[in-house]
């Protein structure tokens, strides 16, 4: 599996940004191939014969990086995806980060898993109820709950004329205030602070139905 270097330099690198991708997006488009950071780093790099792309860690919110995300310097963080599934040499990482061009350096920590054949799938989920897919069988041979736990949901509120939660809630209380800002694409009360937690959207009263089951 190819490695992945995330790298943070002290100083914005326009030529590089105008031409590296963010990652996400690299994994799945190699037309747009970057192998070059900056030399300093691609020194250490050819010392261990190390072949590298250079992607963004993220990605501007707008058409560029605005004046918050450069303040917090996520314009200036790269992930370097080696080539090839090199073994990490002991100590690059520490050899990068003691580069005068570089402000940090870490290996970023990439997993894999194997997707289960969809036949196999397909089948368990046909022939299983949800409570058997989640383990509800085996959760409740363990326990049926203790009435002295309380849980705190924080969410868009819940259902409460529900049958499943009658007599469940014992608490609740409704948070939002949203007055001044731009609620334009806002779901759901706005400035119904101290109301009842009636949910609008429906994520609360699923979130909440599950814990009480």
């Amino acid at each position: 599996m190819k490695q992945h270097l995330i790298v943070q330099t002290v100083g914005f690198l326009p030529d590089v940004d105008d031409h590296s991708p963010y990652w996400v997006d690299f994994i799945n488009d190699k037309s747009q191939l970057l192998e070059s950071l900056h030399p300093e780093v691609d020194s250490v790099m050819a010392d261990h014969n190390i072949r590298y792309w250079v992607t963004n860690e993220y990605d501007p919110a707008g058409d560029d990086w605005s004046p918050e995300e450069r303040a917090a310097g996520l314009d200036r963080i790269y992930r370097i995806i080696l080539q090839r599934d090199y073994a990490l040499p002991p100590r690059l990482v520490d050899r990068i980060k003691l580069l005068p061009i570089v402000e940090d350096a870490r290996k970023a920590q990439i997993v894999q898993t194997h997707l289960p054949d969809y036949k196999v799938s397909s089948a368990t989920s046909l022939s299983a109820t949800a409570g058997d897919l989640i383990r509800l069988p085996f959760a409740k041979a363990q326990t049926r709950g203790n009435a002295d736990i309380h849980i705190a949901v924080l969410d868009t509120g819940v259902n409460l004329d529900h049958p499943e939660l009658e007599g469940k809630i014992v608490k609740r209380g409704n948070f939002v205030d949203l007055e001044g800002l731009d609620t334009s694409g806002f779901i759901g009360n706005l400035t119904n602070l101290n109301a009842p937690p009636e949910d609008d959207v429906g994520h609360g009263t699923h979130v909440s139905g599950i814990i009480a089951a």
